[in-house]
């Protein structure tokens, strides 16, 4: 179905059918600017812009109540050299370096 969709849409190029209108109006543009004439712009569109009012948003926010406990402080992971000095302390061997690969003893 697909190849009989494409074989009817398909056909030699004739690139004398198509026409560069992009080319035509920048072409007539710099025409009307070398007779003088004044070149009319379109006005910008503006996309109006999504005002929030801060304060309702923070009251919507308190009304709908705590969404559960907060998380407690100083229950961060522990960095690689604390966790290096807790196996350390309870009593497991300190790992060696990777030996560099022409360091072989």
């Amino acid at each position: 179905m697909a190849g009989e969709l494409i074989s009817s849409l398909s056909g030699p190029w004739k690139p004398r059918e198509y026409q560069d209108t992009f080319r035509q109006s920048v072409l007539a543009l710099v025409k009307k600017k070398e007779r003088g004439e004044t070149i009319e712009t379109g006005t910008a569109r503006t996309k109006a812009a999504r005002v929030v009012d801060l304060m309702e948003a923070l009251k919507a926010t308190l009304e709908q109540g705590p969404k559960g406990p907060a998380p407690a402080r100083g229950t961060a992971a522990p960095t690689r050299t604390q966790a290096r000095e807790r196996a350390h302390v309870k009593g497991r061997p300190r790992r060696r370096a990777a030996a560099k690969h022409g360091d072989r003893s």
